[in-house]
């Protein structure tokens, strides 16, 4: 059943529930929001000495409109001003993955993580990261340095060990490859779980006998993250000038 999608307001009222982040008193507003720093104009640079692309400027435009300039925090006197606009801009580019919406939440759990005595001054760059990554995590195929993960030998392996998929998420949620053997052991038990819950269903299927709708739609899911995991491991390997081998299938499991 289709759910119902929430309004950034509501979104934002959620994680502030959770985080135990006050609501703002209807009579103060933000009228006490220190203002940002005259030398750093509105909080984030114009275009840089780089030429930047469209997509560049548009996204930060989209950040510096639904979150800096509704933040309002300011640099400590004496920063110097290049310094805070090339970290303001390295920000917007990181955060220009997530939705508007996301942007929404992200800027309610922000307010009151300012830094210094007045709680006035800039969150860090780690700071903003987390939380967005708490609101809307980053796909895996938008950072690099993951996906090459998949072109190495190690998803080839994963592949053929039957945990390609396990794998994947195993790195969406933590951001960082299996190295531990802990996680090796975790990622493999899960395998065999979805391993023998496919077997299920194709055999029922197979028999004609009924099938439960949660256990259908896990099926499709599977297979639909399989072909896409699938393909990405074969486009990194593409990358590395290595060959694809399409003679085993990493959906045949025992």
């Amino acid at each position: 059943m289709a759910q119902q999608t929430e309004t950034g307001a509501e979104q934002a009222e959620k994680s502030n529930d959770r985080l135990g982040v006050a609501k703002p008193s209807p009579k103060s507003g933000d009228g006490n929001r220190a203002k940002p720093s005259p030398e750093f104009g509105d909080g984030i640079a114009g275009p840089s000495k780089a030429v930047r692309t469209g997509t560049e400027r548009g996204n930060r435009d989209r950040i510096r409109a639904l979150l800096f300039d509704r933040l309002g925090f300011r640099f400590p006197r004496g920063m110097d001003a290049e310094k805070g606009r090339a970290m303001l801009n390295r920000i917007a580019d990181d955060l220009a993955y997530l939705s508007d919406a996301s942007l929404a939440t992200l800027w309610a759990m922000l307010r009151t993580k300012g830094e210094g005595t007045a709680r006035c001054f800039w969150p860090s760059h780690a700071t903003f990261l987390a939380i967005a990554e708490y609101i809307q995590p980053r796909a895996v195929e938008d950072i690099p340095a993951l996906c090459s993960w998949f072109g190495s030998v190690e998803g080839p392996k994963a592949a053929a060990n039957g945990t390609l998929v396990e794998t994947f998420l195993f790195i969406e949620a933590r951001k960082l490859p299996p190295v531990a053997d802990g996680a090796k052991r975790q990622i493999a038990t899960q395998a065999r779980e979805n391993a023998r819950r496919l077997v299920i269903v194709d055999e029922r299927t197979a028999a004609g006998w009924p099938v439960a709708a949660d256990d259908l739609a896990f099926a499709r899911w599977y297979r639909a993250k399989l072909a896409f995991c699938q393909a990405l491991m074969e486009t990194e390997r593409r990358k590395r000038g290595h060959p694809v081998d399409r003679s085993r299938d990493p959906g045949a499991r025992t």
